[in-house]
This record gives structure tokens, C-alpha cells and sequence, in this order.
């Protein structure tokens, strides 16, 4: 199977597990990439897609925006974590009005105000300004 597309694939179903903690898309994608695993070298350049799969699987930057979708402040947190380059993260606005299963899930509770959580490397930081969440989401070099 083409490895551009499998890839695609993969982080198709990365993103919909880290939207919805569904596990079977993560296991989904797993499987995938471990099948690609023993062929993606003889690809060059054109592996990036995979390359980025798998970055995606093992370091994910989530960010869930906690508050009602019309709240200014809301909005200013979906604007400046859509402004921030970095391909490995998933924005999810939760809004505690429709999205009570998830944010249950997600163990985080209820506010007055809207706030935001960044998740990578196996931990959620509580973010209060957009500042704050832009130095969060950047990319880190290794």
C-alpha cells in the first residue's frame, strides 16, 4: 500500500482519537504506521508524511479551549492557537454548555470563565492568557 496515503491515514486517525479519546483510532493508527515501519526508509523525502505520523503519535500538543464557543475571550484562545505554527497540534474548543461527557473525560471542571488547557509529553498545564499558551504551543527543537 502507498505510503503517502497510509500515512495520511495514520494521522487521520491520531487526530480523530485526540478529538475524541476513542481508543480504537489510536489503535487503528498504531497498526498502521507499524506496518509502514519496515519500509519508509527506502522512501527519501518523500516519507515526510510518515515522519510526521509519527511525530503525532508520540508527541501530540492538544489544546482544549474550555468555554462557551461565543465568549470573547473564547474566541481570542481558538485565534491565537490557530495563529501558532505546529504541526503536531489539535485545537478542541469544549464548550461546557453541549460538551459535559467530554470535559468529564477530560476531568477538567467547570469555570466561570473560559480557560485553556495544553497537553503534551503526558501532562495538561492550566493556561490563563494567550501569551502564555503561544510560548506553550510553539515548537520545541530536540
Amino acid at each position: 500500500k502507498p505510503l503517502d496515503e497510509n500515512s495520511v491515514v495514520a494521522t487521520v486517525f491520531l487526530r480523530l482519537h485526540y478529538l475524541t479519546g476513542r481508543k480504537a483510532y489510536l489503535e487503528r493508527a498504531r497498526r498502521t504506521l507499524e506496518h509502514l515501519a519496515s519500509s519508509y526508509q527506502r522512501y527519501g523525502i518523500l516519507a515526510a508524511a510518515y515522519g510526521l505520523a509519527v511525530e503525532l503519535y508520540l508527541r501530540p500538543v492538544q489544546i482544549h479551549i474550555v468555554g462557551p464557543k461565543k465568549d470573547p475571550l473564547t474566541r481570542q484562545f481558538l485565534k491565537e492557537s490557530l495563529s501558532v505554527y505546529n504541526p503536531l497540534k489539535v485545537i478542541e474548543v469544549l464548550d461546557p454548555a453541549a460538551d459535559n461527557e467530554r470535559l468529564a473525560n477530560l476531568k477538567y471542571s467547570l469555570t466561570k470563565t473560559p480557560k485553556t488547557y495544553v497537553c503534551f509529553e503526558g501532562g495538561c498545564t492550566l493556561v490563563e492568557d494567550s501569551e502564555e499558551m503561544t510560548k506553550k504551543i510553539e515548537p520545541k527543537i530536540s
